[in-house]
């Protein structure tokens, strides 16, 4: 009878065991050779919040307005004013960043970056003092690229959307007046986010309240408007400001002051508008307002 040896046993194992061997490393290396897929970006915002208006409250809900570059529709997510981290498809970006808890403030046309608009409530007479009061804030990306599995991080610092103006009226006799109501006209109704501009398609006036201060009277008015003058406008926007008066035998008057375009000269986001009032009883009551004179902030003033 033939038997095999145990030297041809082991030869044929080993070949048995080289086969098997090779077959594996042929599928393994095929597999390897698939494409993978693109995995996501995702970016790490954190907000600073160095330029808020001295004495007003600081925002709380930050909104973002994500715009693909092809086309796509809008990536709308919500945050707080801390920050954010977002993961995205890989693509190019405009980016709107704003707070919607502005006082009277509203968004419209925001599925397109370049419309994408903030506008004024019509709301009654706004309340002196900045108790409560949180202005808007935004900034723009202009171009983010999001790269497969890359992280974007960034320091963020929103700056005013708002100019807070001031009114102090100085009156010679403050002990005839009861009570004095201010309002503002050629203000602009709306701004667009991308252009952090606003749009003189629309203006109108503005009623604030005044109240009684060391000087006189004073209050406070926020309108839309970034702190940049804009430069050969074919229509410049200007202003007039108009005080009506109660005086302290219960009848009104009103005085009013055109600022003319000196508003829109300030390269800052807080206005101060001083004026003195001085009052005639004789032979009828009247108020005139002369004067006046608008500066940036508390320091500079400007005739």
């Amino acid at each position: 009878m033939y038997r095999y040896s145990n030297t041809s046993i082991i030869l044929k194992v080993s070949i048995a065991v080289l086969f098997i061997i090779g077959m594996v490393l042929e599928c393994s290396c095929e597999r390897s050779e698939e494409p993978k897929k693109a995995g996501t970006g995702y970016i790490t915002y954190t907000l600073h919040w160095d330029s808020v208006i001295p004495g007003f409250s600081a925002p709380e809900k930050l909104r973002y307005c994500i715009y693909p570059s092809e086309g796509g529709p809008m990536i709308q997510t919500d945050g707080d004013a801390n920050g954010i981290t977002l993961f995205l498809p890989p693509d190019k970006y405009n980016v709107l960043i704003f707070n919607y808890d502005a006082k009277n403030i509203d968004f419209r046309n925001m599925s397109k970056f370049e419309e994408a608009e903030a506008y004024t409530l019509q709301t009654k007479a706004t309340g002196t003092g900045s108790q409560g009061i949180t202005p808007l804030y935004g900034l723009v990306i202009d171009t983010l690229e999001v790269l497969p599995n890359v992280e974007n991080s960034a320091i963020l610092v929103p700056t005013p959307l708002v100019r807070h103006i001031s009114f102090k009226v100085q009156i010679d006799k403050p002990e005839e007046i009861q009570a004095c109501q201010g309002s503002l006209s050629g203000v602009l109704t709306s701004l667009n986010l991308s252009k952090r501009k606003v749009t003189t398609q629309a203006t109108t006036s503005v009623k604030f309240n005044m109240e009684t201060s060391e000087i006189g009277m004073g209050g406070d008015l926020i309108i839309l408007g970034s702190p940049h003058p804009t430069e050969n406008e074919q229509h410049p926007v200007t202003h007039q400001v108009t005080m009506d008066f109660t005086l302290s035998d219960g009848s009104t008057v009103s005085s009013t002051v055109d600022l003319g375009n000196k508003l829109n000269e300030i390269d800052s986001p807080h206005i101060n508008v001083s004026m003195n009032a001085t009052v005639e009883k004789s032979p009828n009551f009247s108020i005139r307002l002369q004067n006046w004179e608008v500066g940036p902030g508390e320091e500079t003033t400007i005739e």
